[in-house]
């Protein structure tokens, strides 16, 4: 079971009661809903219609003009005839205004005496039109009969209408469904209230908003007050959610206090006793967007150092914050400066559903790392959608232009001005430009590749490069493929040849979450450097056949050869031909024993050295620092050549000093070889020898190696010090250094 933010378990209520299962609560909240959407339908369909349909004027207290023409009598009717009054048999006349078609009538009228006259004017228009047929008198002194149907059919309400009820059912399933899976967590309980109330608020304006010209004064005044306290529940709501997710912003809970100021506000409203007129509800739903704006920067402050929580707040934010944007600031605020935006109300409750699941995904942190590359991009995008809205109702507002033209001259300023200052930012402000996989890996791997690294450290190094990740560590297990796992926080990624791979943690040092393209780019460099790994494993087993091929050659021909010149040679060419099958034999056990751990090669060594001396009768001491000598492989070349060397120079101690005891020392330390040979018998000190054939072999061999070659003593005591580097020699060859290094001793000898 699950432990909430809050300290609450994910599987149980606070007072210890056993939840409902989810399907049941999903399922009575549909009912519900389906219910309410079909009583939302009766209402709408049992209004009159009247056989002509009407559009508004150019002023408000004009008369509507005809839309079609009717089809049927009377043929003289046409499109665009002013229809100023209508009149039923046995009752009063009423003059029609344009301002009667209004969607969204607390956006035209909001004083109260304004809005209870509207009200009045729309239960005389609905007495009218129920009584059947209908006199209208035309702009043009004509008098008509027009008829009127007691109903609409459903297919005749329109989709617009149909638009906002499944936009409130899907809004009530969302954000239900999401306090169904988490009852105990507070953030899905107000998502649940958010959407009960967009729900509240969405089908009472279905019905008023897509009328054909009048509903009841009672049913008006009952939608109408139902759409205001969905309102603001609705952005009560929001701001609890806010205030409790991705944390909790204080120990006591907002949302009580929250949704009973909204409930109040609205009573006070109803009263008629609100200074704001019927005005109250759009101006708290206002402050309420502010004030979530504010809390949602602080709560994004709050998880910048958490990028799987900021990642899920961004998504909210998005989608959540955004969408409620469209409604708030092209519906709302342009009604309160005296803007009839009514029309476009039900095109902006379509976002509600979009609000509801963009907090159902934030909260489920379903898909997170699929954001971030589109975050700026998207938030560009709606700012710009944004910014061509709001400039052309301030121009409709500020110049003497009509919707056309304004419309029009806001898309040139937009085009012209902000989406190329847009682009220059993005071009120019290193934050907002994403790094791009193709580009870093372009630079990346031929720099690599070029290096002298052993391949198995070419996938770690290449990891860290493209995704800066802020931890890196060997997997436990083998793996198939790269995959993302604990919500995009971690990237797994198969090892080479096989190995376990490694699980890399926050990229770009903890500022992001992998996605999806980041398995796809850790697969290609995954797979070139496998690739790489194969040649090199081909070349090692091409190299060892060789080898051993050589080995078996010189052993079989030379070594035959020369074991014959001994047998049939006396005196020194005797003696020259076992040195040489010596060295021939020194030559073919390196290059047919393959790479040989430190210690074992230099025992063979040891043990070289003991019989030479016994021979001539030298005490040999050797010594060891550490012992044992740690386990490192040392590859066929660099065996031959540090033999050469040791060989050479207990050659030259026992040829050229007149000794009784050869030391030779051994020492490993901070990667570093390095062997001593003395005596105490050298006739000359080592600063008046002559560089011979011998000593510049052996200073190049140890210049192969890396290292290097120096003398010390006297005429006493002579000491050779041969001292190569161990860290980063490769175990199957030579790298670029050395072979260059290889090339110069051939010269040198």
């Amino acid at each position: 079971m699950d432990v909430l933010a809050d300290g609450s378990a994910g599987g149980a209520s606070r007072v210890g009661a056993k939840p409902l299962p989810p399907t049941k609560v999903l399922l009575a909240v549909s009912s519900a809903g389906l219910v309410l959407a079909l009583v939302a339908v009766v209402l709408a369909s049992a209004q009159p219609q009247l056989g002509v349909g009407l559009v508004a004027g150019p002023v408000a207290d004009a008369p509507p003009r005809v839309e079609t023409s009717p089809r049927g009598p009377p043929p003289s009717l046409r499109a665009g005839t002013a229809v100023v009054w209508l009149q039923a048999p046995g009752l009063l006349r009423v003059t029609l205004r344009s301002d009667d078609l209004t969607p969204e009538p607390d956006a035209v009228f909001t004083r109260y005496a304004d809005f209870r006259a509207f009200l009045a004017r729309q239960q005389r228009i609905w007495q009218v039109l129920r009584a059947g047929g209908v006199f209208a008198g035309l702009g043009d002194g004509r008098r008509l009969l027009l008829p009127v149907a007691q109903g609409r059919p459903p297919d005749s309400l329109g989709w617009l209408f149909w638009m906002q009820i499944f936009s409130a059912l899907g809004a009530l399933l969302v954000g239900c469904g999401i306090w169904a899976f988490r009852p105990a967590e507070p953030a899905a309980r107000y998502s649940a209230i958010a959407g009960a109330s967009a729900l509240l608020m969405e089908l009472p304006a279905a019905v008023y908003s897509t009328r054909m010209l009048a509903l009841p004064g009672t049913l008006f005044a009952a939608l109408s007050a139902a759409n205001h306290l969905g309102s603001l529940l609705c952005a009560a709501s929001a701001f609890a959610v806010l205030w409790h997710y991705p944390r909790r912003f204080a120990a006591w809970d907002v949302g009580p206090p929250a949704l009973l100021t909204a409930v109040s506000w609205w009573m006070l409203e109803q009263l008629g006793v609100s200074p704001l007129g019927m005005a109250s509800a759009n101006c708290v739903v206002v402050v309420g967007y502010v004030l979530s704006l504010a809390l949602a920067a602080t709560q994004w402050w709050r998880v910048r150092g958490d990028p799987l929580a900021r990642a899920a707040f961004e998504w909210f934010v998005l989608s959540g914050l955004f969408g409620a944007s469209v409604l708030v600031l092209v519906v709302i605020v342009p009604g309160l400066v005296g803007y009839d935006t009514g029309w476009l109300q039900a095109y902006a409750f379509g976002f509600f559903l979009v609000v509801q699941g963009g907090v159902a995904l934030g909260i489920a942190r379903y898909r997170l790392y699929d954001l971030e590359r589109w975050w700026l991009r998207a938030l560009g995008l709606v700012i710009g959608a944004l910014a061509v809205v709001v400039l052309d109702t301030v121009l409709v507002s500020v110049l003497p232009l009509d919707a056309a033209g304004a419309l029009l001259l806001s898309l040139a300023v937009s085009g012209w001005l902000y989406f190329p200052l847009r682009q220059w930012l993005v071009e120019r402000l290193p934050p907002w430009r994403p790094r791009t996989g193709a580009d870093s890996m372009s630079q990346l791997l031929p720099d690599l590749l070029g290096s002298e690294r052993p391949i198995e450290q070419l996938l770690p190094d290449a990891l860290a490069g493209l995704f800066a990740p802020l931890d890196l560590q060997p997997l436990q297990a083998p793996l198939k493929a790269p995959e993302l796992r604990e919500s995009g926080a971690v990237l797994a990624v198969p090892g080479l040849c096989g190995g376990n791979g490694y699980a890399l943690r926050w990229a770009d040092r903890g500022a992001r979450l992998f996605r999806r393209q980041d398995v796809l780019l850790a697969a290609s460099v995954q797979a070139i450097l496998q690739r790489c790994a194969n040649y090199e494993i081909a070349v090692r087993a091409g190299v060892e056949s060789e080898r051993l091929r050589l080995a078996q050659d010189l052993h079989d021909d030379i070594g035959a050869r020369l074991l014959t010149l001994i047998h049939r040679s006396e005196g020194p060419a005797a003696q020259m031909a076992r040195d040489a099958l010596e060295n021939l034999r020194l030559v073919v056990h390196g290059l047919a024993a393959g790479a040989l751990q430190i210690e074992e090669a230099l025992s063979r060594c040891r043990e070289e050295i003991a019989d030479r001396c016994d021979a001539v009768g030298v005490r040999m001491v050797w010594s060891c620092v550490p012992e044992p000598l740690p386990q490192r492989l040392l590859p066929p070349l660099f065996l031959i050549h540090l033999s050469r060397v040791l060989r050479e120079a207990v050659t030259n101690a026992l040829r050229h000093s007149r000794l009784t005891r050869l030391s030779v020392g051994v020492e490993l330390t901070d990667g570093r070889l390095t062997l001593r040979v003395a005596n105490d018998g050298s006739p000359t000190p080592p600063a008046r020898w002559s560089a011979g054939l011998g000593l510049r072999g052996m200073r190049a061999r140890a210049a192969v190696l890396g290292g290097r070659i120096d003398l010390r003593g006297d005429g006493d005591r002579v000491e050779v010090i041969c001292q190569v580097p161990l860290a980063g020699t490769p175990v199957w060859g030579v790298t670029a250094a050395t072979d260059s290094a290889e090339t110069e001793f051939q010269h040198q000898l």
